[in-house]
């Protein structure tokens, strides 16, 4: 005869975690160590790009400097002497998309003559300056001569007007006139004396 006894099932089986003291000590996460210099990459390459790029954008248009030997730009009206010539200066204030020809002419040529580099003249009345990709920030120097003549006129106010091509962006702009004062006359004025006409009585 066999013995006969109750059925005990056996206990359900529990998942174990690496935080179970069955496990022994608990295992870190594994990592790729490729990530990490991925990050890096990522934080170096937009710290580089906020750093690097400008405050503001410069809008388009053009600085003349009166006065090119004293600190800082200055404005105002020029003044030549007849005989004599003075300098300015311009420059872009901002990079332009293609080449920017500046036609600068004078209200009167024959008061005043315009001269940049190898351009122009002491009797030319039109002056062209260019700016390229390359020289746009270079300041450029144009030099006005007062034409001698033998009028002896008194001062007079002139204009150097300035007028942009080329890049759409600099074309736009309206013209930039210049205030010049032509002074110092270098003629001696004459007084024509007349003799009196007497008449018999």
């Amino acid at each position: 005869m066999f013995s006969t006894s109750p059925f005990t099932p056996p206990p359900p089986s529990r998942k174990l975690s690496n935080s179970d003291p069955a496990c022994g000590a608990p295992q870190a996460p594994c990592r790729h160590p490729g990530l990490g210099l991925v990050a890096l990459y990522l934080a170096v390459a937009l710290l580089t790009f906020l750093f690097s790029s400008p405050a503001t954008a410069q809008s388009p248009g053009i600085t003349i400097d009166t006065d090119p030997g004293t600190a800082g730009v200055q404005t105002g009206p020029l003044t030549v002497d007849e005989g004599g010539s003075v300098e300015y200066t311009i420059v872009l204030n901002s990079e332009p998309s293609a080449r920017v020809r500046m036609i600068i002419t004078s209200s009167d040529s024959n008061v005043l003559a315009l001269q940049s580099g190898s351009r122009g003249g002491p009797t030319a009345g039109t002056v062209i300056v260019d700016f390229l990709a390359s020289n746009w920030s270079t300041a450029q120097t144009v030099t006005i001569h007062g034409r001698d003549d033998t009028d002896t006129d008194s001062e007079r106010g002139l204009i150097l007007n300035h007028e942009h091509t080329g890049a759409t962006e600099y074309e736009a702009l309206s013209d930039v006139r210049q205030p010049v004062v032509n002074a110092n006359d270098n003629d001696p004025s004459t007084l024509t004396l007349s003799a009196p006409t007497l008449t018999p009585s």
